[in-house]
């Protein structure tokens, strides 16, 4: 039914996501799930929407299409903050789109990913795969270098989840 109401495409079209515009391929599960449904996964949409109040802070590591992206920021609102780090140059495009089209969105986007310790990695789009939101480490014919950073000590009590959800 998804490939009848929206042709796979590379092209971006816009999805709503709660009042947040997002960039989206409808070539991709995750894109044509925004666009159709302004959403993937209803129990992380439960999840945010209770541990999550306005203001809060949040994290998004592997901010990908930017879906999670959106779906926090419209929770914590104008006063809250989203730090999403997504290493993918073709995704990081996407989010910096995604806040283009929303001005005053609480989004903080860091083009590197989070790891244990600093370093270097290599992330690879596997033959006959698309550069689309998911990609898998591999043999490639497309590649981009990234960084990985560890979260800073200060931020353990911004990460740390609420009780009672």
């Amino acid at each position: 039914m998804a490939k009848v109401l929206c042709p796979p495409s590379a092209d971006l079209v816009w999805a709503d996501i709660r009042g947040i515009r997002c960039p989206v391929p409808l070539n991709d599960l995750v894109g044509r799930s925004m666009y159709l449904m302004g959403d993937l996964d209803p129990k992380l949409t439960w999840v945010i929407d209770r541990v999550l109040s306005p203001g809060d802070t949040a994290l998004d590591a592997g901010a990908n299409l930017g879906l999670m992206t959106a779906l926090i920021a419209s929770r914590v609102g104008e006063h809250g903050r989203v730090l999403a780090f997504e290493p993918s140059p073709l995704m990081q495009e996407r989010l910096r789109r995604m806040k283009a089209a929303n001005p005053g969105i609480p989004v903080e986007l860091f083009p590197v990913a989070l790891g244990r310790a600093q370093g270097e990695s290599e992330l690879r789009v596997p033959p006959g795969r698309r550069p689309c939101s998911t990609t898998r480490i591999g043999r490639s014919n497309m590649s981009s270098r990234f960084a990985w950073n560890p979260c800073p000590p200060s931020w353990n009590n911004v990460a740390s989840p609420k009780s009672g959800f």
